[in-house]
This record gives C-alpha cells, structure tokens and sequence, in this order.
C-alpha cells in the first residue's frame, strides 16, 4: 500500500499538477488557433488525445523521477511508457480514420436522408464569463441570426419557441437536432476578451455529430447594438457558406450509388479549389491541381457510365484551364475540350442545369477572346452562349452563377444596364448560400452606379463592403462613389482607401489596380478644387503595357480628366482607350450619355468618337 508520505516525498501531486496546468494552456492555444481556422479541427482532437495521454505518463514520470536525487531508468517504466504511446497512438489513428471518415462519405440516401441540412435549428448561445452579463447579448445574437437565416428561401429554420426549451440545458447539438428533425445544428458562446467580445459558432451535421465548419469574431462591447448586428450579418455569412457546401456535396451523392466514383469527384473538386488559390500566386501549380482534377473525374466517369456529373465538371475544369492559360491557342484547346464535355453531358441528360450553364460559359468566354473569324460567327457565339445559360436557369432558377453570367451579358454586351441589374439582383436572391454573391453584388454595384442611382449604388456598395470586407472591389467602390456628385470628396480618406485597395488586391492585379486606385484619387483631388494634385497624379498613374497591357488605363483617366474640366485631355485620352479597345465604344447607358461623359458632351472630337455605329 502506498503511503501518501510517500507520494509526497515523490512529489507527484506537483508533477502532475504542472503538467495538468502547462498542458491545459497549450490546449487552449491549439484551441484558439484552430477557431480560427488556421488549422483543421483534427489538429485539436489529437491534441486534446494526447493531453489526455500525457496524464498517465506524467503519474510514472512523476513516481520514478519525483524524488530529489537522482534515478535510474527502470526496464518497467520504459514498458509502462511505452505501453501508454502505443495505446496514444492506436487512439490517434481511430481518431483521424473517424474524421476522415465522417469529411468524406456521407449517408447513403444522401437529401432524402431524414436530416436535411437545410433544416436548421439555432442553439441559444451561452454565455461564458461565468457571471452571466452577457446572456442578454448571447439571445440577442441568437434571435437576429434566427431571424436573419430564417429569410433565406432554401432553408427551413426551427422558430425561437422551437429551440427556447433547450436554452440554458447541456444539450448535446446532435441529439438536439434528431429531437426536431433537423439536419444542422448551429451553437455558440459569448465572452469577453480584454475590451471586446468573442463570439465563437459551431455549424454541426445532425447525421454524424461532427462539426462542418466554425469560426470565431472579436468586436468592441462599447455598441452592443452595432456589435450584435455586425456579428448577425458575419455569423450568416459563414453559416450560409458552409451549408452551402454540404448542400451541394449531398446533391452529388444521391446521383451515384458507387461511393468511390462520389469520392474520386470530391477530390476532384478539392483540387479545383486548391487551383484556384495556386492561380493568384502560380499559374503552373494551378495547371497541375486542375490535370490531377480532371484525372479523377475521368475515373469516376469510368466507375459510373451512367453518371452525368463528373463530364459536367470536366468542362467546368476545361473552363478554369482556358481563363488560366498562358497562350490563346491553349485556351481555345481548352474551351474546345470543355464544349464537346458539356455537350456531351446535355445529351445524356438535357435537364443538367450544371452542364448547361458550363456549355454557356465557355462559349461566352471564347466570345471574350475575340479570335473569331467573321462578326457573323462572333454574334452567333454570343447568342448561343446566352441561350445556352437562359436554358440553365430555366432548369434552375436558384443557379446564381448563371445568372450572374447573364447579368453581365446583358449590362455589357447586349448594353442594356437596366436588365443586366434586375438578372444580378434576381442572381443575389437565388444565391442562398453566397456561392457567387461577392461577383453578384459588384455588377450590382456598376449597375446602378452607372445608371446614375447613386443612393442605390452606395447602399449596395456598403452592403458588400459589411459581407466581404477582404474583397478590394468593395473598397474600390467607396473610392468610385468619391467621384459622384452625391459623396463629398475627402482626399485623405482617399488615399487611405487606395491603400487598403493596394494590400487586399490579388499579388497578380496587385500593380494594375494600385493605378486605377491612384487615377480615381486624382478625380477625388479634382472634385476637391486640387487641380494641380489632381494634374500630378494622374500623369503618375499612368503605366505601360507591363502593366497595363490591354491599355483600359487611359479610359479611366479620361474620366478624371473630364472631372478636372481638361475636356481636351479627356477625349486624347479617350481616343488612345477605344484605339486599344474597339469593342468597347459605348458611352451612352440605356439611350443616354453616361453621366461621365456629359461634360464632354459639345466636344467636337467626343461628338464623332460616341455616335453610335462610328
């Protein structure tokens, strides 16, 4: 029998009491860090195993080397240490085979299942300072996120009364949502840390028990009001975008019944969005992601004949290699590869919005490139391409991404602003789950912008900014909105969005859209009565064909220029843009002369360079 004079003397109380103490701190960074999502939350699972392995190594440690003095190595403590790494270990390995388990094979019956993940309940958050102050805040937050998913068409949220009986309780998120039949669970805290508050949310799949996304916000407590609403509007932002993706990855399972075809598409599409990463920074990485891409939705084809979607998603990575390619005659390969995919997915199965919308899309961009040889076969791509993607969203009306292709046909090249905004704002609607709405919300934006709407066209802008504040499009707009007669212009709030334009913007478009931000500052300067600043800047602006090489430069000076009152420099300007650019001699919106050009608008030269047809 051991005494605990003995334990004492071995100072195994303090050994593992430090371990227990030191461990609980690494864990919480781990903790903190994977919240963040720097790491995946398997990171914290294995952490938190070997926590708990720790104890029982800390309690030999502690018994053979506690005592002052010094001691030998025993062949029993080596067994006994090695008999707890290996029990870790097995563990470990359970652990990643459960997680990677449950990331990749889903239900069979996948939306038919009983859980559908658009129903959604919302927890009421919990309030951890321990003393309460904050429940106040974790309900409100719960009831304006209730509310603000509960606006969303395609999902089906338990109302307050539905989740008020679980508030306050230990109830566990999973079992919550089998009780009311609901496919995700959300569940949250509140804390403080330092001056602020820490709200940390959890979006859990009731099928598995196992957390499909979380993420974590710090704000200022001074306005709890302002707090609550910015952390509502972040929370659904995240929360939407992740029950997008288990969306989605549900619909595919239920078209196949052979699960290593489904697993060879998740892959597949894995690689797609590692290319597009790899493409801001490396173009070569990103060519390798989408071949390995391609190369297993072949396989899945082979494993499933009868499945249209993996050919569907072979014209959508013929797609990504065409905008990507270095040379146009490897782009043109590519949309031909990717048309005769899709093509061949339509006639398997005619009602594939999917394949449509790709079939759409890529003839869309082969029109972009110009290489046609007659404007007879040009036009003819265009109206395909838009027939093509009105057939998608006919099929579809929920399909954003094609609308939002559509929009864009109709605003740029069919000129009618007032379509193109009506298509985005039915393509924001039916974007549920925010899987195209960063591009939705920018055509918006220009839609409105210029069409003259410019308490429209601010509203939106501020919208997109408060959504995706690390898009530089959406401080590019607070910048172009300096220019309008509805904003008054303050250059150094200017300069300090130029600068933030500068540090968001992609590494690749980093150079360019630092000298479209410094052209639209030297409008801002103009409008401010700065003419020789404004003068100074604008010719600082400018930049060669290194960076600036389809020459669209000179079209935005021309408009600071015009701003400044210089209306000769405006149209030289003006005269070198549409000399570079041809196809894009439109000055007039909806029948009527752009409110940029106004100014311009006796100009003799001006005058025979914006009549229509000239």
């Amino acid at each position: 029998m051991i005494s605990w004079n003995e334990l004492k003397q071995r100072r195994i109380t303090q050994v593992v009491l430090t371990y227990v103490a030191v461990g609980w701190m690494a864990l919480a960074g781990v903790d903190q860090v994977v919240d963040r999502e720097v790491l995946p939350e398997i990171v914290y699972r294995l952490a938190l195993l070997v926590y708990a392995g720790g104890v029982p190594a800390a309690l030999i440690l502690g018994w053979y080397h506690g005592e002052k003095g010094r001691q030998q190595v025993t062949v029993l403590e080596t067994v006994l240490l090695a008999v707890v790494f290996v029990v870790t270990g097995v563990a470990g390995v359970g652990v990643v085979r459960s997680y990677n388990a449950a990331q990749s094979v889903l239900p069979r019956g996948a939306l038919n299942a009983l859980y559908d993940p658009r129903r959604v309940a919302v927890l009421y958050f919990d309030d951890f300072t321990g003393s309460d102050d904050l429940g106040h805040v974790a309900d409100g937050l719960t009831e304006a996120l209730i509310d603000e998913l509960d606006r969303i068409g395609e999902l089906d949220v338990v109302s307050r009364n539905g989740v008020s009986p679980y508030r306050g309780t230990e109830a566990v998120p999973d079992e919550v949502g089998r009780e009311l039949n609901a496919g995700s669970v959300i569940w949250g805290s509140v804390e403080r840390a330092g001056e602020r508050l820490r709200v940390s949310v959890r979006l859990v799949d009731t099928e598995s028990g196992v957390d499909m996304g979380r993420t974590s916000f710090a704000l200022p407590e001074e306005d709890l009001l302002a707090a609550r609403d910015s952390l509502t509007t972040r929370s659904a932002q995240f929360l939407r975008e992740r029950l997008g993706e288990e969306v989605r990855v549900r619909e595919r399972r239920a078209g196949t019944d052979v699960v290593e075809a489904w697993t060879h598409v998740q892959r597949a599409e894995r690689l797609r969005k590692d290319a597009r990463e790899a493409s801001l920074d490396d173009a070569d990485e990103a060519l390798t992601l989408l071949i390995r891409s391609d190369s297993l939705l072949r396989a899945a084809e082979s494993l499933d004949p009868s499945w249209t979607e993996p050919t569907a998603l072979r014209a959508d990575v013929a797609l990504q290699r065409a905008v990507g390619a270095h040379a146009v005659e490897d782009a043109l390969e590519a949309i031909r590869s990717g048309v005769e995919l899709a093509e061949r997915s339509v006639e398997r199965d005619p009602n594939h919005a999917g394949a449509w919308e790709a079939l759409g899309t890529l003839r869309h961009f082969h029109w972009f490139l110009n290489v046609s040889p007659t404007q007879q076969e040009r036009t003819a791509l265009l109206d395909a391409a838009q027939s093509d993607l009105e057939r998608a969203v006919d099929l579809d009306a929920t399909l954003a991404s094609a609308l939002n292709r559509l929009s864009q046909i109709y605003y740029y090249e069919r000129a009618d602003a007032i379509r193109g905004a009506l298509t985005a704002r039915q393509a924001l609607l039916a974007d549920s789950y925010l899987r195209d709405a960063p591009r939705t919300l920018d055509r918006l934006f220009w839609a409105h912008y210029d069409l003259g709407q410019f308490a429209e066209a601010g509203r939106t802008c501020r919208e997109a900014a408060a959504r995706f504040a690390e898009d530089f499009r959406f401080t590019q707009c607070e910048l172009w909105m300096m220019i309008t007669p509805t904003v008054d212009p303050d250059p150094a709030t200017a300069w300090t969005l130029q600068q933030r334009i500068d540090s968001l913007a992609p590494p690749a478009a980093r150079a360019f859209q630092n000298r479209v931000a410094r052209t639209v500052v030297g409008g801002v300067l103009a409008r401010a009565n700065l003419p020789d600043s404004a003068r100074s800047v604008l010719i600082e602006a400018r930049a060669g064909p290194e960076i600036d090489p389809g020459q669209e430069l000179p079209g935005y000076e021309a408009i600071m220029w015009a701003i400044l009152g210089d209306r000769d420099e405006a149209v030289r300007q003006l005269m070198r843009y549409v000399s570079a650019n041809p196809d894009h001699r439109r000055f007039q919106v909806q029948g009527d002369l752009h409110w940029w050009w106004r100014a311009l608008r006796d100009h003799p030269e001006f005058s025979a360079l914006a009549t229509p047809g000239a």
